[in-house]
């Protein structure tokens, strides 16, 4: 199932640079919301950390967003800080669901840093307070203290405006002035981190051959091996990559993911893309969180640490999400619902994808059928191919 992007949006109608959307804009980006979700969309979306989204204000998107709540949409936002901004990162995201509207889903909630371990609990209150109001307000969350992204996140605002192309002229034309920002950016981190930014950042794909030799290493350590400064070698390596880079980032505190996964309004999810064991999908060295989020979950987080009781744990897997999409024949294990079901053991479920090795399938899963076809048998594929693509108009998906 699809969600409309804003930066799609803006990107078809604003382009890629760094402006105001005029009022004629917001029209237009509306009308094309409004068109996808008659075409079968759920909600919109934003990554305002992220260009183009990350231009557009608080009041462009709440107006956006109010285009798909007669629809029944719901707005899904990765937030635009997760650090020092965090609160009112969470408050931006309330304010749009409020004006706009919609229902709101906070996306992977978490606090960058080990400054201030109690940021996230702050903001668990603020999204409580704002449920207590009678606001639609969810989020959800993977169970590891590493994140996931590219490793252009790093980069000014500044440097993104124009998009991609831009981005990469800059890096050739202003490499000296970048290298200088991400100078400030790392000795603020060491302040307030335990350990330096670079030695937290991980690269876990690259687009070359020529630099395949550094996916799982980080940025230190290839600065050490092209003797350069950690800055430069970050430069470097996205001219090198066309900006194609990806990283683990080890950024979060432990305590906050347990107070996230014991709230209530908190699901699971993975923020992770398809990979597999074999073929093209196998290279790299991408996030656990691919192959190990909900045994994670299940295996240590249930069994052995007692976080959460298995049926709660259950619960945000499953119905939660489905009722917070408005699906009311999948989620649940009921006559007449879709057949979706994940048959483990207990006692055995856990993940074994680790940073270092993460193509690792997990154990304890014997069976799991997709729309009553048995897709994995004994932790193995069938081969099987069930699922279908859901539209929010379509029979398929009943909507409430």
């Amino acid at each position: 199932m699809m969600l409309v992007g804003h930066s799609n949006l803006r990107a078809a109608v604003v382009g890629l640079a760094d402006k105001e959307a005029t009022p004629e804009d917001i029209d237009k980006m509306k009308l094309l919301a409004a068109a996808a979700m008659q075409e079968g969309a759920f909600g919109l979306s934003t990554g305002l950390q992220y260009p183009p989204s990350c231009f557009g204000s608080t009041e462009e998107i709440a107006q956006v967003a109010s285009a798909v709540a007669p629809f029944g949409g719901i707005y899904s936002s990765h937030i635009r800080d997760e650090s020092s901004a965090l609160a009112e990162a969470v408050a931006e995201a309330i304010e749009i669901g409020r004006c706009g509207g919609v229902p709101v889903q906070i996306s992977h909630l978490k606090g960058y840093g080990s400054d201030n371990p109690e940021k996230t609990r702050a903001v668990l209150e603020m999204i409580e307070d704002a449920r207590r109001a009678g606001l639609d307000v969810t989020a959800d969350q993977y169970p590891y203290t590493a994140s996931s992204t590219g490793l252009s996140i790093f980069l000014p605002k500044w440097a993104h405006d124009g998009g991609d192309e831009a981005m990469l002229e800059r890096i050739r034309t202003r490499r000296q002035e970048l290298v200088n920002y991400l100078k400030m950016l790392s000795n603020k981190k060491r302040r307030v981190a335990d350990a330096g930014l670079w030695e937290g950042v991980r690269i876990s794909s690259v687009k070359s051959e020529a630099n395949r030799q550094y996916e799982g290493m980080s940025v230190v350590e290839i600065s050490r091996a092209r003797n350069v400064l950690p800055e430069e070698a970050v430069i470097d390596l996205l001219g090198e990559e066309d900006g194609a880079v990806s990283i683990v980032h080890f950024s979060q505190w432990e305590g906050d993911v347990v107070a996230v996964m014991r709230s209530e309004f908190a699901m699971f999810g993975t923020d992770a893309s398809a990979r597999s064991t074999t073929g093209e999908l196998s290279k790299g060295k991408p996030h656990p969180r691919s192959f190990g989020s909900f045994p994670r979950v299940l295996g240590r987080y249930v069994r052995e640490q007692g976080v959460i009781s298995f049926e709660k744990a259950v619960r945000k897997m499953t119905s939660m999400s489905a009722r917070k999409l408005g699906l009311v024949d999948r989620g649940t294990l009921r006559e007449g619902n879709w057949a979706d079901v994940t048959v483990f053991d207990p006692d055995e479920v856990i993940d074994t994808a680790t940073y270092e090795q993460p193509h690792q399938p997990a154990r304890g899963i014997a069976y799991v059928f997709v729309n009553g076809q048995l897709a994995v048998e004994n932790g193995e594929l069938t081969g099987a191919l069930a699922g279908r693509v859901l539209r929010r108009n379509s029979a398929a998906s009943r909507i409430v």
